[in-house]
């Protein structure tokens, strides 16, 4: 189907009746087609036809295809519908003035006034349910008054309709793209260093509302993460959202984070990546987002809520609040993941505001943990960043480089407008997770850097061993989703993925080749959900004809990610098979598929 783009207009999208071509000096045309104009079988021989769009040099953010200056324009266009198509259609049209689309005979939309740019429509029920495989036909009629005038329209997908808006948000502008941080869908990000080790705590995003298995990753360099096993395995599934930074006392990790979606409360553990357990029976407040805080004289807070962020001070054992909470006017659109942090004397409050696309993190100065807060001009500490795609960039936190004085704020980013997933819901955006570096002013306020793709880069030496032998090479599928090729599994970056263009198939695979034989000692695959099961094998071939295995999973019962499997083989072609393509409702995927020439 012809796509209206937001800034050129497709071509021969119509039809003008000859009948109305303007008379001499451009006059008016005198009289409209026939009531039938609209029908699909109305005989519209005697047209002429024009490129699209239709209207005045000078009306905004219209492409002339064929200049239309007259009171009224009736257009007509028909097109096929390949079979076995079903991705939800909508309008995408620019109308100056009123407009009334008809698709196959059926009123698909009517607006009076006029659009400054394109817009997407819903397609109206009755017109839609009209909408064939084969030929169709889409009838408009536009009427002008005054100023500039303009029509294009024409039918895309609701997926298309979206990449319009917001871009693609499976595409890298280039190779091992640091930004996202980690491959899947997760958010609500926060991150602590114990020791010599980074750790990342969030929401396992991707399941709808009730949330999947949560995991703590863990890094030395801040560049390459992983995880093993589950950190808190009894809250799985229990719209268990937005962990905090654990507090390290009495010897013992301290994690507040969200039950039920409605609780605030407090689990423990041994380790910084658990398991963790519930420290106390009761929430500690009935709202969502908690976040610990403790001050220089260890007196300890937590900030939480919503409408607004609420601080209560907390008993030692962190057992309940000492009233009264303190709430706080945010401004600007608050509306969650509140958390506390101070530097140089100076407390800054910060949270999420707005939502969806425009998703951000603000802040505020105060000189105590309760207030009196101030709100400094532009104080984003990240926001998003449209010329790049980059969308959605809020609920996070901040990390400090004690040593270096250096800043990183960790946020999720949004993937607007992507439907591909098994568990979406009405509404819901998913999302992952990224960071970037800030910095101060001399009068304390902050110097955003980011959002980029870029990212932070190593916090301390690298961990990675060898060259990656599959970064760039050339990769195929037994299929793929459109715009999910299998090139997107070795670019380097968590931004982008694979997926089967055939959910269903009981087998499927992917493979890559390495251009040449080469020494492969190790390989590490990143599954589209790295927080559940995927049964696999992966093999290797000289050839790309006889195929030997270098990895059976077939049975795995283990959750991590990466999965990494060593064997020292000469292969030029690296094959991973999913032996159980529908297993747990997700389809066959992969962020990222690497192959080492060490160990």
């Amino acid at each position: 189907m012809t796509v209206p783009s937001r800034h050129r207009a497709p071509s021969r999208i119509s039809s003008i009746p000859r009948k109305l071509a303007p008379g001499p000096g451009g006059s008016p045309p005198t009289e409209q087609p026939a009531a039938a104009w609209r029908q699909p079988d109305f005989n519209d021989q005697g047209w002429s036809q024009g490129r699209a769009g239709f209207g005045t040099e000078g009306t905004p953010n219209a492409t002339i295809g064929t200049e239309w200056k007259t009171a009224d324009i009736w257009l007509r266009r028909s097109f096929d519908v390949p079979a076995g198509n079903r991705e939800p259609q909508v309008l995408r049209w620019h109308h100056d003035e009123d407009a009334e689309v008809y698709l196959n005979g059926e009123l698909a939309a009517k607006a009076s006034g006029f659009l400054q740019d394109y817009e997407n429509r819903e397609i109206l029920a009755p017109a839609l349910a009209t909408l064939k495989p084969g030929r169709n036909t889409i009838a408009i009629h536009c009427h002008q008054t005054t100023g500039g005038q303009y029509i294009d329209v024409g039918l895309v997908s609701a997926a298309d309709s979206e990449i319009l808006k917001y871009g693609d948000q499976n595409q890298a502008n280039g190779l091992a793209e640091g930004n996202p941080l980690i491959p899947g869908l997760f958010a609500d990000p926060s991150a602590a260093k114990f020791g010599d080790t980074y750790y990342i705590y969030s929401t396992t995003d991707g399941f709808g509302w009730p949330t999947g298995r949560w995991v703590v990753w863990k890094s030395r360099d801040f560049v390459h993460w992983s995880f093993q096993g589950e950190s808190f395995p009894e809250i799985t599934g229990q719209q268990n959202w937005a962990p905090g930074v654990p507090v390290y006392r009495d010897h013992r990790y301290w994690l507040p984070y969200t039950l039920h979606g409605r609780e605030g409360r407090i689990a423990v553990a041994d380790q910084p990546e658990g398991p963790f357990h519930d420290a106390f029976a009761n929430p500690i407040v009935n709202d969502i987002d908690s976040e610990l805080f403790i001050d220089d004289d260890g007196t300890p807070y937590v900030v939480w809520g919503r409408p607004m962020p609420s601080i209560n001070r907390l008993k030692p054992d962190f057992s309940a609040v000492v009233p009264p909470p303190t709430r706080v006017d945010f401004h600007q659109g608050y509306v969650e993941g509140p958390f506390l942090f101070k530097r140089k004397g100076v407390y800054y409050l910060c949270g999420a505001n707005l939502g969806y696309a425009e998703y951000r993190i603000n802040y505020s100065m105060g000189d105590s943990p309760i207030g009196p807060f101030r709100f400094p001009a532009d104080n984003f500490i990240v926001k998003p960043d449209p010329a790049d795609n980059l969308w959605g960039t809020g609920h996070g936190n901040v990390l400090c480089v004690k040593d270096r004085d250096e800043w990183v704020v960790i946020y999720l980013r949004s993937r607007m407008g992507e439907k591909v997933d098994p568990f979406m819901e009405g509404g819901n955006v998913y999302r992952q997770v990224c960071a970037d570096r800030f910095s101060f002013n001399a009068d304390g306020t902050i110097q955003r850097h980011g959002p980029t793709r870029k990212g932070v880069g190593r916090l301390g030496p690298s961990t990675e061993r060898g060259v990656n032998l599959a970064l760039g090479k050339r990769a195929t599928a037994s299929s793929a989703l459109r715009r999910y090729g299998p090139e997107k599994a070795v670019d380097g970056g968590f931004g982008t993925r694979w997926i089967t263009g055939d959910a269903q198939a009981l087998e499927t695979w992917w493979q890559v080749d390495l251009g040449k034989v080469s020494r492969v000692e190790r390989t590490e695959i990143s599954f589209n959900y790295p927080t559940e099961l995927t049964p696999y094998t992966l093999r290797w071939s000289t050839d790309g004809i006889t195929w030997q295995l270098y990895a059976d999973h077939t049975n795995d019962s283990i959750h991590e990610s990466p999965k990494v499997d060593r064997q020292a083989v000469k292969a030029r072609f690296l094959r991973v098979v999913f032996t159980n393509a529908v297993a747990n409702k997700i389809p066959s995927g992969l962020w990222e598929f690497k192959a080492f020439d060490e160990r």
